[in-house]
């Protein structure tokens, strides 16, 4: 039997514009996405002589439904490969934070088997088309690599982001935000916006200021609903943070210092407070 272990890193967005929702209640986006090393998961699979697929997992209620499951079924189902696989998966990547670690164990998940599969293995674009019907994040995690992503996630061009001499700090507060939760309580704001527009016979969109490179439609609904996340954000700047944005629809969040010292200063802050985060120094 043979073991592998691998530690599928985590994302944030840099920016996140939500562009409109669709008919089929898809929503259309424009993001800019990073890729993180950590945060990371830990997979540890074994390729057993078994034909079956047998997941535990540190947190045994994700055991159920986990879309790791759902890349083996899906690349079975393309390729006609099944190997036997016994996984373990250590979840350290926080759930609900907007980080896309499901999707990205998914993508490794994907790599993996195309590893495996010699002459049944898929070309890069087919491998990316098979991700992005596992989860919309899947193929960014694929690629691993700066990109902004439109459409409903299915559309990536590379970028190449530098982000060399910044100090940063991602906040992760025990805090849980479901994505479904986060769109329709924007699809609600959105709609009282456009209402509130066309009052004394006035018909446009409702529109909002964009100073920063850093962005994200979630704030305008996230930050109002979790006090905490409106409060970090406000600490982080008056650390001396030159921006501050959520990633994906929360709740964490990433912090660029210009200096190592105010990056430090607002570490102590946030160990004060019992809130978890990881360092970066670009």
């Amino acid at each position: 039997m043979q073991k592998y272990l691998f530690r599928p890193g985590c994302k944030v967005n840099l920016y996140l514009n939500i562009v409109s929702k669709l008919d089929n209640g898809y929503h259309q986006l424009e993001s800019l996405f990073y890729p993180l090393p950590k945060p990371f998961d830990e997979l540890v699979i074994e390729v057993t002589t078994r034909k079956e697929f047998i997941l535990k997992c540190s947190i045994p209620e994700l055991e159920n439904e986990n879309i790791l499951e759902k890349a083996y079924l899906a690349y079975g189902k393309k390729t006609g490969f099944w190997p036997g696989l016994n996984i373990y998966l250590r979840k350290k990547i926080p759930i609900g934070a907007g980080l896309g670690g499901g999707s990205s164990d998914a993508a490794c998940m994907l790599k993996f088997l195309n590893s495996l599969a010699k002459d049944r293995a898929l070309s890069e674009e087919d491998l990316l088309a098979l991700g992005s019907e596992v989860g919309a994040d899947v193929p960014f995690f694929i690629l691993n690599s700066p990109a902004w992503v439109t459409g409903i996630g299915d559309k990536i061009r590379l970028e190449n982001v530098l982000l060399t001499g910044w100090h940063a700090l991602l906040v992760c507060p025990r805090i849980h935000i479901s994505t479904a939760w986060a769109y329709r309580a924007w699809d609600v704001k959105q709609k009282k916006d456009y209402l509130l527009t066309r009052e004394g016979g006035k018909d446009k969109k409702a529109t909002f200021t964009r100073t920063l490179v850093l962005y994200n439609s979630f704030e305008q609904v996230v930050l109002p609903e979790f006090r905490l996340l409106y409060d970090l954000k406000l600490i982080m700047v008056r650390s001396g943070a030159s921006a501050v944005v959520l990633s994906g629809s929360g709740s964490s969040m990433i912090a660029f210092f210009r200096r190592a010292e105010l990056q430090e200063q607002a570490s102590l802050i946030l160990s004060q407070l019992s809130i978890p985060f990881y360092t970066y120094h670009f």
